[in-house]
């Protein structure tokens, strides 16, 4: 039996914070889905469908980590595409000013800011960005603690809907072994479905002012190293 431990209104945020560089850039849809390994990284592949701008120099991910447990961003990849047009770019690393096709990479306190260069001249594009945080997943002695911030600071811009779903690595645990708490300011947030494979969320209209936070408790044996 799939165990819903509980939505609190409170605070969601797996990865992180999203800012933008201007306010008039707009997201239509968001799907994150994220896998889970055996060292207790999160390996995050965002698809944000998104309309920017002419006057926007460039977009901003905004990532939130807590570095006082060691955790870290790394295996950034940038790509963007248009919308019912096959063929995908692949941005490359560029550490000036950004123009379409480049990215950069900034970290300070504890957030790191991917940066992706917009197209001045079609403002429709879905972009794909990934990347891996690393030392997410905290082991104890009863159970391994997943705490992830997908939002913690408030948006500069209106998203439509926001989707994931985050995979466990394979384990002989059962339903029963899985707890999560999704903590947002948000009453439509929904945790979809929890069991010992996968957890789904999604969410319609967020707006300024947001926060999202999941919580999960999972069994030790889904993992073979973590950070104590």
């Amino acid at each position: 039996m799939k165990r819903f431990a509980g939505l609190l209104i409170f605070t969601i945020c797996f990865l992180c914070g999203v800012v933008f560089a201007a306010q008039e850039t707009s997201t239509n849809n968001l799907n994150i889905l994220t896998n889970v390994s055996g060292d207790g990284s999160l390996e995050v592949f965002e698809t944000w469908e998104m309309n920017t701008k002419s006057n926007n120099d460039f977009i901003e991910r905004k990532i939130f980590v807590n570095k006082s447990k060691n955790e870290k961003v790394e295996n950034i990849s940038v790509s963007a595409r248009y919308p019912n047009v096959s063929g995908e770019r692949q941005f490359e690393f560029f550490s000036g000013d950004l123009k379409f096709g480049m990215y950069n990479v900034s970290d300070s306190g504890d957030y790191y800011f991917i940066r992706c260069g917009v197209d001045k001249f079609n403002s429709n594009l879905i972009y794909n960005i990934s990347y891996t945080i690393k030392n997410n997943v905290v082991g104890h002695k009863d159970c391994a603690e997943m705490k992830w911030y997908i939002f913690k600071d408030e948006l500069l811009t209106n998203l439509g809907s926001v989707s994931g779903e985050i995979y466990f690595p394979k384990s002989k645990a059962s339903d029963e072994d899985v707890n999560a708490w999704l903590k947002t300011n948000f009453s439509n947030m929904q945790l979809e479905e929890i069991s010992d494979k996968k957890i789904a969320f999604f969410v319609n209209n967020l707006v300024g002012n947001s926060y999202i936070e999941l919580k999960t408790l999972l069994p030790n044996n889904m993992f073979n190293t973590l950070v104590n």
